[in-house]
């Protein structure tokens, strides 16, 4: 678990330019990734940039996580294309977690009486 986490909302008409800039340049500093899309892990089609760029980041070791925007409900792996696609190149799906779930810091160890 670490700290340094980033989330991302995924909202119409993203500039997805910027968001790959920032999936393969921001890697030194951020050691992973959280998308919240739309309904059961659903984004926009169009999302080629995207991808490419997560798939640089998973290459790099680096945790891409999907969660809902949706305040209840499941991330549903292979529900859309693009949820497979996403899993494909190994985008970790939440399942029934919420965006706090995986940005949460690490415990801290327990302290001697």
């Amino acid at each position: 678990m670490t700290d340094k986490v980033v989330v991302l909302k995924m909202v119409p008409y993203l500039d997805v330019s910027a968001l790959r800039r920032f999936a393969v340049l921001g890697t030194t500093s951020c050691r992973a990734r959280v998308l919240e899309l739309y309904g059961t892990g659903n984004a926009p089609r169009k999302i080629a940039d995207l991808l490419l760029a997560l798939k640089e980041a998973k290459d790099k070791g680096r945790l891409v996580v999907v969660t809902s925007q949706c305040s209840s409900g499941a991330v549903v792996p292979g529900s859309y294309a693009v949820n497979k696609e996403l899993e494909q190149i190994g985008v970790v799906p939440a399942l029934v977690m919420t965006t706090e779930v995986p940005v949460r810091p690490p415990p801290s160890p327990p302290r001697a009486l």
